[in-house]
């Protein structure tokens, strides 16, 4: 879209009566601030006749209208409304004919803030308000405010009244202005409250205000504070902000988000009031509690105060917040990962929508789908397809002898009709199957090639196939769970394990064996979802890291969070980013779990509370809890505009540069203004700041999407005329934009937002960052159906009745064109009239008739579709909302509930082996058993009876087995771990005897196998070199055997990606080739010892050892080249179990020497 193309169409008439800005301004009157048409056409009378007695004909009549209603627009003036010294509604206003038209405009455009009778009036005719209350704010409120004018609290005769006087005045001191009386009230309403509560307070009315005159009141009482914010940037700003107010009370505060010292935390939470987020609260509670770090000391959760409450406790209520618990031998997964990932891949998704699989010969299919799986069997089905002619004779013979390649290269020969026939000839022989042959046309549609769609399948498997050149095929699958199935059979057909998986009798833990059939459906599901995420949209790449991104509620990048389940590490793959290690999750803590601990005392700010369904919710899962809005401090004034929802993107996008362009330009009636837009994703607002970069001249642009970056080019300075700020949710919740005075004259800050957002509360925030105190702003939802999320348009079509209208709609479009170009025209005569004759009744009626008539048109063509999308969002709220409750909330409390036994559980271990050198061991040990369990046997279906039993067996068990110093599953960690404790106690024989469980469980582990042989040389008992080098022989080919698959897995994820710039080498490559580096020398290593131990076997004499840190596998040159890769690489070997390596020197033993001679002679 072209700069002339927008100045085409705001394009102005030269006609003075033509009304082509005016008539906009008046529909808007009904459509946005919901004026009825008598008082438009009252109003609009109104005006008529104060141009005609002004004898200000000399002017455009139409922009002069325009020009007032849109004053009427941008302060949302509606009826009800008193302005002037005599407290008259606009039209009487409008009327006097004492006041000029630049004193009316003053008067329209008036911000006085309310007094404390006003608010209190609007508080009273809330539901639920108690009425003693309001009456006792009201004292409050009335003897603080006169104390404070007199500067005296002599006359104030109760605590809380002093109190409120002194955190006045502490405001005033530090900050040089006295608090609102909205402030105020808010305070009263925490401050009287017994129990929880939240409040809602408009965007820009000070909530960091009433937040920390709140958290110095309850702090003053001897209780200490708790807040927390959204974001850890919110948290550090507002504690250092307010640290001087809290100083002047001689209160200490604090903020625990930026601390990762022990000691800096426990100094941090003797603190009267500290600020954080609950990922920093819940983090220090499960590093106080499970890593027993003691950082809480003795503080209690005594009282808590959220700000942006209803984000934190709806949108993020099941949010988990944990610490990570390392569980080295995870990495051997992501071979099977990659497997999965190289697999899925491998599938297409058809135009048709159905999902296509790997090409593949069609011999290759029938021996992989069907029970003629032997080679025998499908070489008899092609001497059978000779003897009939489909194949030339000798074809069979030659498929035989030839491998995969050479068969497809083999089949080029072979033709469609030739395929239709073999299949014909293979249901002969497998009746159980029917196989229908599909080709694709251009346009992607699919054709049947063997079948009639009227020809019965009946009770055989029918097996769907889409027909290539050259035989081959591709396997279809109409839904997505035959498809998963699928890959999951083919996976797990190819798994292969070392040696079988031995769990000790009567023991609950499974291994990893177990583990990875357990998942493998779920892993199979997570990589095809990670095909169909989109960077930008769900997740970036930031510093060679997949991160999440939370584009629905708030924008923010997520740093600290990572997908489960594999999702992670398929995303990692797609973009062959390094490949993190999946996680057992052994600690963790929800965000209601957290609020839940403060009892009664959770108190909480927020811009939008929500609708009446979200609030109750809150009140079921919060005992006790009361919410109010509270009334702003002067009138808001934010007009929203009528939205739309365009069919295209294309249409889309062109609306949204058009709504830029309109606003930024100036008009004859206002000057220029500022615009934010908000974006559902980065890559749209990237696809949306290039077509405003395209198509509006003049701008100044700005990118704002990643809170990381620091947002302070958009917040540092007041927004100016002509700015477009192009963002995601970011800017939608939380961002303070300062609106400079120019913008506020013209109409103030438009918000479009261009997208559904994903509930009302998230609507409103958007909304709200115009508007603010007193200032004029408008906002307005222009949205593309095709981003619709499908449950969304589903409900909307359920709606058949709205559909009918719209066509009914659709087909009198163009004759409504019509009939409003005509209303116009005749209302544009009529006030011609009008003005002409004086004030004749007749002329005047004429007139009101004739503008009655145009807004009953322009009514009649309003569309719907914004009200039908709106409902149908809320309506999955509702159902979200009740699922919140029934399902959602219970599944998680079963998981913590457990958790908490855990703890309680590792607390009486802790006690029982206080004086135990293994009890770091013990708790590792434990830890991974209580994960593994969680993982693997967790039914979150089961009743929590149930769950508490199964938990206290296996649990019960674990501490048996560990008691005992024998591992409690297949896991062969427990062992290496206890053996290299022992061996650095010099205890060899036990830690010898350790590492042969291990190597029970699996006999190929080149650690335990590395490790043994160490102690075993250091134990240095009879025939030691013998039992060392066959230990080291076998390491070596197991390490061998890890390289492999290291190269598999490599080979896999690369296979997959596209092709790199050049020279360019993937954060993947360069993991996995400094892991195979790695390994190498370690193998190196091995091959060394080997062959010292093999000189002193031949030579009857022994070796001495020398220990060295892992670190030195590799020479300093090397790792210092690539520092990161390789000290990750050798800091993961090190986890596993390879404390350090070892050195060989033969030694000379005489006696040894002698024994050697006789045994050869």
């Amino acid at each position: 879209m072209s700069q002339f193309d927008l100045e085409a169409e705001n394009t102005m008439t030269a006609n003075d009566y033509k009304m082509d800005l005016s008539v906009p301004r008046l529909q808007s009157l009904i459509q946005n601030i919901h004026w009825d048409k008598e008082d438009v056409k009252n109003l609009f009378e109104a005006l008529v006749k104060r141009f005609k007695w002004s004898k200000q004909q000399t002017l455009d009549f139409d922009t002069w209208v325009a020009e007032i209603l849109y004053t009427v627009e941008t302060h949302k003036i509606d009826l009800n409304l008193k302005l002037g010294s005599k407290r008259c509604n606009i039209i009487e206003l409008v009327n006097e004919t004492n006041i000029d038209d630049n004193t009316l405009l003053n008067l329209l455009g008036e911000g006085r803030e309310k007094d404390l009778e006003e608010i209190l009036k609007d508080l009273s005719q809330q539901d639920g308000v108690d009425r003693c209350l309001i009456e006792k704010v009201r004292e409050i409120v009335s003897a603080v405010s006169s104390a404070l004018t007199v500067g005296q609290k002599k006359c104030l005769k109760d605590d809380m009244e002093e109190h409120l006087f002194d955190l006045c005045n502490a405001v005033k001191d530090c900050f040089g202005w006295k608090p609102r009386i909205t402030q105020m009230v808010s305070w009263c309403f925490l401050a009287l409250s017994k129990y929880s509560y939240l409040l809602q307070v408009c965007t820009g009315e000070g909530k960091s205000c009433i937040v920390a005159m709140f958290a110095a009141y309850r702090a003053l009482k001897g209780k200490k504070v708790d807040i927390i914010s959204s974001s850890p940037v919110l948290a550090e700003r507002d504690a250092e902000d307010w640290s001087h107010f809290y100083k002047q009370l001689g209160l200490k505060v604090d903020c625990n988000s930026n601390k990762s010292n022990e000691e800096d935390l426990k100094q941090c939470y003797k603190c009267h009031i500290v600020y954080g987020t609950t990922h920093s609260f819940a983090g220090d509670w499960l590093r106080h509690h499970f890593l027993r770090k003691n950082v809480r000391g003795d503080r209690e959760f005594h009282c808590v105060i959220v700000d942006e409450v209803d984000s934190l406790m709806l949108d993020k209520g099941l949010e988990v917040v944990y610490l990570s618990s390392k569980m080295p031998v995870m990495q051997y997964l992501n071979v099977i990962l990659s497997r999965i990932w190289f697999l899925v891949c491998q599938h297409k998704t058809l135009d048709c929508g159905k999902r296509a699989g790997p090409i593949q010969s069609f011999i290759q299919f029938i021996q992989e789908n069907t029970d003629i799986c032997s080679e025998t069997d499908v070489l008899d089905i092609l001497r059978l397809a000779e003897d009939k002619g489909i194949f030339p004779k000798g074809f069979s013979e030659d498929t035989k002898h030839l491998n995969a390649q050479n068969i497809i290269k083999k089949l080029e020969c072979v033709g469609k009709t030739h395929i239709v026939d073999f299949f014909r000839l293979i249901e002969t022989k497998v009746p159980d199957y029917c196989f229908s042959l599909f080709s694709e046309k251009e346009d992607g549609t699919l054709t049947k090639l063997n079948r009639t769609n009227n020809e019965e399948v009946g009770d055989r498997h029918e097996i769907p196939l889409l027909f290539l050149k050259g035989g081959l095929c591709r396997h279809l699958f109409s839904d997505k769970q035959t498809l998963f199935n699928s890959v999951e059979q083919k996976i797990r057909k190819d798994l292969q394990f070392t040696s079988p998986e031995i769990t000790p009798e009567d023991s609950h833990i499974t291994g990893f064996q177990h583990l990875v059939y357990s998942k493998l459906r779920v892993w199979v599901e997570n990589a095809f979802k990670a095909t169909e995420m989109a960077l930008g949209d769900e997740y970036i790449i930031q510093a060679d890291t997949v991160v999440p991104v939370d584009y629905q509620c708030t924008g923010v990048i997520q740093s600290n969070m990572k997908w489960s389940d594999g999702l992670q590490q398929f995303l990692e793959m797609k973009h062959q980013t390094k490949v993190s290690n999946m996680t057992v999750i052994t600690n963790f803590m929800s965000n209601v779990r957290l609020f839940t601990m403060y009892g009664g005392q959770v108190f909480g700010v927020t811009g939008t509370l929500g609708n009446k369904e979200e609030i109750e919710m809150l009140q079921k899962l919060y005992n006790d809890m009361h919410t109010c809005a509270m009334p702003s401090f002067k009138r808001r004034k934010l007009f929203e505009e009528e939205g739309t929802i365009l069919d295209e993107e294309g249409e889309w996008l062109k609306a949204i540069c058009r709504a830029v362009y309109e606003k930024v330009n100036s008009t004859c009636y206002r000057g220029e203004r500022a615009v934010l837009v908000i974006c559902e994703t980065i890559n749209r607002a990237m696809s949306i700041e290039k077509s405003i970069k395209e198509s509006v001249q003049g701008v100044n642009l700005k990118l704002y999407t990643k809170n990381n970056s620091g947002p302070s080019e958009v917040t540092g300075k007041p927004v100016q005329a002509r700015d477009v700020i192009v963002a995601t949710n970011l800017a939608g919740r939380g961002t303070d934009l300062q609106v400079c005075g120019k913008v506020n004259m013209a109409g103030g800050l438009f918000v479009l937002q261009t997208f559904l957002p994903l509930n009302t509360r998230v609507e409103q925030q958007a909304f709200g960052r115009t508007g603010r105190q007193g200032n004029p702003g408008s906002a307005q939802l222009i949205m593309c159906a095709s981003h619709f999320s499908m449950p969304v348009m589903v409900k909307m079509l359920t709606n058949v009745s709205l559909l009918q209208m719209l066509a009914l709609l659709r087909r009198l479009y163009i004759s409504l064109l019509d009939r409003d170009t005509e209303a116009q025209r005749q209302l544009t005569e009529a006030l011609k009239l009008a003005l002409k004759d004086g004030f004749h009744n007749q002329s005047w009626q004429e007139m009101r008739a004739a503008l009655d008539h145009l807004l009953s048109c322009l009514d009649t063509l309003r569309k719907t579709n914004i009200t039908d999308a709106k409902e149908a969002r809320d309506s999955l709220v509702g159902e979200r909302l009740s699922l919140y409750l029934t399902r959602d909330i219970p599944k998680m409390k079963k998981r913590e509930d457990l958790f908490f036994d855990y703890l309680q559980l590792l607390d009486e271990m802790h006690e029982k082996n206080k004086n135990s050198k293994m009890l770091s061991e013990i708790v590792e040990s434990m830890h991974e058993c209580w994960g593994l369990w969680l993982l693997t046997r967790f039914d979150e279906n089961e009743s929590k009876e149930i769950l508490k039993v199964r938990f206290e067996d296996a649990m019960g068990s674990v501490r048996e087995h560990l008691e005992k110093g024998r591992s409690p599953s297949s896991a062969v960690s427990l062992y290496i771990r206890y053996g290299n404790a022992l061996r650095l106690q010099g205890c060899f024989s036990e830690s010898v005897e350790m590492y042969s469980m291990a190597l029970e469980a699996d006999d190929q582990d080149f650690i335990a196998l590395y490790n043994r042989a160490l102690s075993v040389m250091q134990q240095q008992e009879r025939g030691y070199v013998s039992v060392a080098l066959r230990d080291l022989e076998k390491a070596g080919k197991s390490v061998e055997h890890t390289m492999s698959l290291t190269e598999e897995t490599l080979t896999n994820v690369v296979i997959t990606g596209t092709n790199p710039p050049a020279r360019h080498i993937t954060g993947f490559t360069k993991q996995l080739r400094a892991r195979l580096q790695v390994l190498k020398r370690l193998k190196l290593n091995i091959n060394e010892a080997v062959n010292k131990l093999k000189i002193a076997h031949n030579n009857g004499g022994g070796v001495k050892v020398t220990e060295c840190h892992v670190f030195l596998l590799l020479d300093i040159q090397s790792i210092l080249l690539h520092l990161n890769d390789f000290a990750n690489e050798l800091v993961n070997l090190q986890s596993l179990g390879l404390t350090q390596i070892f050195s060989l020197d033969t030694t000379f033993s005489l006696t040894g020497y002698i024994s050697k001679l006789f045994r050869g002679i």
